[in-house]
């Protein structure tokens, strides 16, 4: 149940039990207000969390590229020394830079016989003996994201290959979970817009007038309440047609809607399920990845026979998907917590 809500339609109650009342029409209005900007400030909100994560992504990418520079850089100078001699600060130089990289994207590498190293992500290559190829973000159009003022926000590299499966967590952020949040947050808004208008057209201000549109605006960014009500409480009509200044019925129908099972009350209430199953989903992969890294981290320990550089990608790959969830975890339970707190959530 949301509160906010709740406090709106208890307030068109008791505006029904004293329709010609201004302070209680100035209240029925003061909630809707606090509704209203409620969702305003939900959705810039995630839309600012869209832009933070955007930036994050793009920090990790130029992080990824001066490793892959680091490495290609290595690889020359460890190419250089005589045969004859190890250039063990050198390798290990690279293998922390390599390790860095496979914990950021999953990166794998493979020794060449000259002892340079290459690195892949999926069937990418990133560095290839002295050569990179740089991983870029790439934004483009996407019928579903443009109503949000969003595009699709992907990685290539070297401008050819898209690569989806980088940074664990931030893509599904800006291409899922944020613009899904922001859509469901629109509908709770505009089933309030049309429920309420619907009903306060069809009824009698104080004035004898026919009521015009409560709420202005067509999403969670934009709903507002008309500034003529603002303005003028006498505006709200709180009566149904003909029925005079001591009639509520219409204020009584409008405060009848926090029942509807398809209304504003129920929409909310779902997309707060909606989100909080998603966070216990995610939360339950980054358990059993975090089981699997704690596996392949015993392994390692235990077992001396094994190839270490296989282990080690394994190793690498399980705390990779353990950390990913874990961000897709910490980003969901963060607009949940949002939701909880500005929209008013009683349960959670």
């Amino acid at each position: 149940m949301i509160a906010g809500l709740d406090a709106m339609w208890g307030a068109f109650d008791d505006l029904a039990n004293f329709p010609d009342a201004l302070p209680q029409r100035e209240a029925a209005i003061q909630s809707a207000v606090t509704v209203t900007g409620r969702l305003n400030e939900i959705d810039r909100q995630l839309r600012q969390l869209h832009e933070t994560t955007k930036e994050s992504l793009q920090s990790d990418v130029a992080r990824v590229n001066a490793l892959t520079s680091e490495i290609a850089t290595l690889n020359e100078a460890i190419s250089a020394v005589a045969t004859d001699l190890s250039p063990n600060d050198l390798l290990d130089q690279r293998d922390l830079a390599a390790s860095s990289l496979a914990q950021l994207v999953g990166a794998r590498t493979r020794t060449r016989a000259d002892g340079s190293m290459d690195v892949y992500l999926g069937n990418t290559t990133l560095v290839q003996g002295s050569r990179t190829f740089a991983v870029e973000v790439a934004e483009t159009t996407d019928a579903t994201l443009s109503p949000l003022g969003f595009q699709r926000v992907g990685l290539e590299v070297a401008g050819l290959v898209t690569v989806t499966d980088i940074v664990g967590g931030k893509l599904d952020g800006l291409n899922g979970t944020v613009p899904d949040s922001i859509n469901s947050l629109n509908e709770v808004a505009q089933q309030l817009i049309t429920d309420v208008n619907t009903l306060h057209q069809a009824g009698e201000d104080l004035n004898g007038a026919t009521g015009g549109p409560f709420f202005d605006g067509s999403d969670a960014g934009t709903i507002s309440v008309s500034t003529g009500i603002q303005s003028d409480a006498r505006l709200v009509a709180a009566a149904g047609p003909s029925g005079g200044t001591r009639d509520g019925s219409n204020a009584a129908d409008i405060a009848n809607l926090r029942s509807s099972t398809t209304g504003a009350d129920a929409t909310a209430v779902s997309f707060v399920a909606t989100l909080g199953l998603t966070t216990q989903a995610v939360g339950q992969r980054a358990s059993a990845e975090s089981d699997a890294f704690q596996r392949v981290e015993e392994a390692r320990l235990t077992a001396r026979s094994v190839n270490v550089e296989e282990e080690m990608v394994d190793l690498i790959e399980a705390q990779r998907s353990y950390e990913a969830a874990a961000r897709v975890v910490s980003t969901i339970d963060q607009m949940l917590d949002t939701l909880v707190n500005r929209l008013g959530v009683v349960g959670r």
